[in-house]
């Protein structure tokens, strides 16, 4: 879209093989499941590294709105080792001119 490209991993349960991370390919903005547990934090990190996501879009997590246990929480997603950009709001604009050089988490408010 406009030169920029989207990536929603829905409800990944599992790591990225070589030939799904090559499918998919490059990305600027990858939402990211961070809630569900089947895979390690450092996994998660992981696959958004090898598909070169400049804004990381954590989605599906715990919070005071959606207290599932069952989630991960953002507090559990090491973020104090990452550039992270926290939003007023519930929604970004940018295009593929303003993407950061360096990958960098886009913490959204929550609705």
């Amino acid at each position: 879209m406009d030169g920029v490209r989207f990536c929603h991993l829905g409800s990944l349960g599992h790591a990225l093989n070589r030939k799904q991370t090559e499918a998919i390919g490059q990305v600027d903005v990858l939402f990211l499941p961070v809630g569900p547990k089947d895979l390690a934090v450092h996994e998660l990190w992981k696959i958004a590294e090898n598909l070169r996501a400049k804004w990381i879009v954590p989605v599906t997590y715990r919070t005071q709105k959606n207290p599932n246990p069952e989630l991960r929480g953002l507090d559990e997603m090491e973020l104090e080792k990452r550039t992270v950009r926290r939003l007023e709001g519930s929604e970004f604009t940018f295009s593929a001119e303003t993407l950061p050089s360096l990958p960098a988490v886009l913490i959204l408010q929550n609705p």
